[in-house]
């Protein structure tokens, strides 16, 4: 509580006129103390927590996933021996899923662009598989459309610069 310098009455801090009499107070006080917290580099404005870590592991998925096919086509390959063609095409993920975890632009749009052919085709699979009457198809297809859809939308919502154009 801070008082009035004219008629000594009680006034709340910050204020910057008696209510009272009217005498001016002066501006407020600074207040020192921890600044507003910042937000992550790599994560868009108002973009829910919930975003970053969701895109993490999805990133780290895909490297995980190509690491086992490298590692099935080459050391697990068993009787049939090594199989450079398949490792080659297993890396492919790896490349992609480090990509994403490093935010190298040309990954992310590269991703974009394949989730966006991604829906095309299930969209047409989803028509297809209605035309033929197979619920599981349906299914699968749809699933696919909306999982191509929320990778589009994690890459958008971690992108803190926005759009280039």
């Amino acid at each position: 509580m801070v008082r009035c310098p004219g008629c000594g009455a009680a006034l709340p801090n910050g204020a910057v006129a008696c209510q009272f009499c009217g005498h001016g107070l002066g501006p407020p006080a600074v207040r020192l103390g921890r600044p507003a917290p910042q937000r992550a580099p790599d994560a868009a404005v108002g973009a829910p927590g919930w975003v970053k870590p969701v895109y993490n592991l999805i990133a780290a998925y895909w490297v995980l996933s190509g690491a086992w096919g490298v590692l099935s086509a080459t050391v697990l390959a068993g009787k049939d021996g090594p199989n450079g063609v398949a490792a080659a095409f297993a890396l492919i993920p790896v490349v992609v899923g480090a990509g994403l975890l490093a935010r190298v632009e040309f990954v992310r749009g590269l991703v974009n662009f394949l989730c966006a052919l991604q829906i095309l085709s299930g969209l047409f699979g989803v028509v297809m598989a209605f035309l033929m009457g197979s619920p599981l198809g349906l299914l699968l297809n749809i699933v696919q459309v909306f999982t191509a859809g929320f990778m589009i939308f994690l890459i958008g919502e971690t992108d803190a610069s926005g759009p280039r154009w």
